[in-house]
């Protein structure tokens, strides 16, 4: 199943509402000669040197040292020795004392700051390097908005580099883990970060292999801030039950707990609403039976499911019903933090507005999981210790960005996807509804983050540039290729994924691939467009 919504076109319209003017070339779709609209570098389908998928193949030779152990993976050592290419552990040890390696880096390929890409299953880190440097500018192409690093000093590593049209502009980022400032993050390197050509800082629980105890530090995914799962790294387990989603069945995603432990397929409720952060961890509540919540002016057509496709969609609209319950609470915070910075009357109103839309969203939604279900459902209490912290304007701004400018963002999107697919009327009616209010709540964020920038205090002008850099080098961890019926669990477990679809239910490889690219077309853009005005407006002022 194909991606058949124009990302480009929404993201003229979120610039033109706001009133920004685009940076040539940033992240906006192109056209491929079939005449629909492709992916810019680093979008959907442009695979070459991304992290997670195949480049140039690296050394197949490993060297052993040693005795008592077996052979690491391709590339590998057989007691921890290094290879060319990367490293990979055996089944044994000297003594046995090493720990068995669940998932060894096969087929290593070198992706720079020691990076090295596993099989295009998954990235292993295995000692901290700098990254490569892009050589310094020679000319810039018209449409620029800089010339030199100089002029994209805003702190961290900042380098002035062109886009692919050559227009040069300002890439915020890493070239080595000491860039990464507050420590638990390392620097993933460019340009294989979905198009970035600097690093991007990932959290991170290890550096490299020194800190996993004769395993592994390498890619994982957890509880999702944005997308389906975010990545980090963080060291293997001898009780990991997978590396990557394509070891998962059924529509789980292989993550690691926000608390450390070892990586188990789980199935995330993610991006559809607003999501409710806290602490970093995305919380909704547990369903009960009851009905009040169920709202239910129209009901779905069930004649033509099938028992297997009606489980799974009551399932999926049921944790979609969750996560818009969740942000109801997301939204009060935000009024509460709104009027915390001084914020005008138009942006209070408009989120109290929001956090009506998003009871309605849940109210609808658990009417279609009961129908699906055959039974009432609707959420049990919500946990909200430790929702007001007392958050610094970086924190409530970080927050904003991550839950409206790319979480809002995606949900609208993901939403007017779903619309593409879906036949049924109720389930059209519904999600038209989601996909106009959505959209309004994103740019609801991003006008916050305007606001922050044009008349907020200092301290909150740089919270507002230190979010947007950060948002803007956000990856977003793509599918792994030709697994997805397995991934899905559509026909390969008895549902029939076109059925499933035509409810408003996607297939979990689309809705990552949705928002990699929100992420790549949209968020990546707007976030460009006003780190430029702001830097217009600072150096006239």
């Amino acid at each position: 199943m194909r991606m058949r919504t124009s990302l480009e076109t929404w993201s003229a319209a979120l610039l033109a509402t706001l009133g920004l003017v685009p940076v040539a070339g940033c992240g906006s779709a192109t056209q491929s000669t079939n005449g629909q609209a492709a992916p810019s570098e680093g979008g959907a389908d442009n695979d070459a040197g991304r992290l997670d998928t195949g480049g140039s193949s690296g050394a197949t030779g490993g060297t052993t040292s040693g005795s008592g152990g077996a052979s690491g993976g391709t590339g590998g050592s057989a007691t921890g020795g290094s290879a060319t290419g990367g490293s990979g552990h055996g089944t044994g040890g000297v003594g046995g004392s090493t720990p068995v390696d669940p998932f060894p880096c096969n087929d290593p390929q070198p992706l720079g700051g020691g990076f090295f890409g596993c099989a295009g299953r998954f990235v292993h880190r295995q000692a901290p390097e700098d990254c490569p440097v892009i050589p310094a500018l020679t000319a810039c192409g018209t449409g620029s908005t800089c010339h030199a690093d100089a002029d994209c000093a805003v702190g961290g590593f900042s380098r002035c580099l062109p886009d692919s049209t050559g227009a040069c502009q300002c890439w915020n980022g890493c070239r080595n883990d000491a860039d990464c400032t507050g420590g638990g993050s390392v620097c993933q390197c460019g340009p294989q970060t979905s198009g970035f050509p600097i690093g991007a800082c990932v959290p991170a629980q290890c550096t490299g292999d020194a800190d996993c105890n004769g395993l592994l530090c390498t890619s994982a995914m957890m509880p999702p801030i944005s997308g389906c799962g975010d990545p980090m790294f963080a060291c293997q387990t001898a009780s990991d039950t997978c590396a990557s989603d394509g070891d998962c069945s059924g529509s789980g995603q292989c993550f690691l707990p926000s608390g450390g432990g070892a990586r188990s397929c789980a199935t995330l409720a993610c991006t559809t609403g607003r999501p409710f952060l806290v602490g970093g961890e995305c919380r909704t509540a547990e369903i009960e039976s009851r009905g009040d919540w169920a709202r239910a002016p129209f009901a779905p057509r069930l004649d033509a499911l099938t028992a297997r496709d009606r489980e799974r969609l009551g399932d999926a609209w049921t944790r979609i019903a969750l996560m818009e319950h969740a942000s109801i609470a997301a939204f009060a915070r935000f009024t509460l933090e709104l009027l915390s910075l001084g914020a005008p009357p138009e942006l209070v109103e408009a989120s109290q507005r929001a956090l009506s839309d998003e009871t309605e969203h849940a109210r609808l939604a658990f009417g279609l999981a009961s129908a699906y279900r055959d039974r009432v459902v609707g959420p049990g209490p919500l946990d909200v210790r430790g929702t007001l912290g007392g958050e610094n304007p970086l924190g409530i701004v970080r927050s904003a960005i991550i839950e409206g400018c790319v979480g809002e963002t995606v949900a609208a999107a993901e939403a007017a996807e779903s619309l593409e697919h879906t036949t049924d009327p109720a389930v059209r009616a519904l999600l038209t509804r989601i996909m106009n209010d959505e959209r309004r709540h994103a740019e609801l964020a991003w006008r916050f983050v305007r606001w922050a920038f044009e008349y907020g205090t200092p301290e909150l002008q740089l919270a507002a540039r230190v979010g947007l850099a950060e948002a803007a080098t956000r990856t977003v961890e793509p599918p792994e290729a030709g697994n997805d019926m397995a991934r899905d669990g559509t026909r390969a477990h008895g549902g029939d994924e076109e059925s499933v679809a035509s409810h408003g239910v996607l297939p979990a490889s689309l809705r990552r691939e949705l928002a990699r690219r929100v992420v790549a077309e949209i968020v990546r853009p707007c976030a460009a467009a006003l780190l430029a005005e702001s830097s217009t407006v600072a150096k006239a002022a």
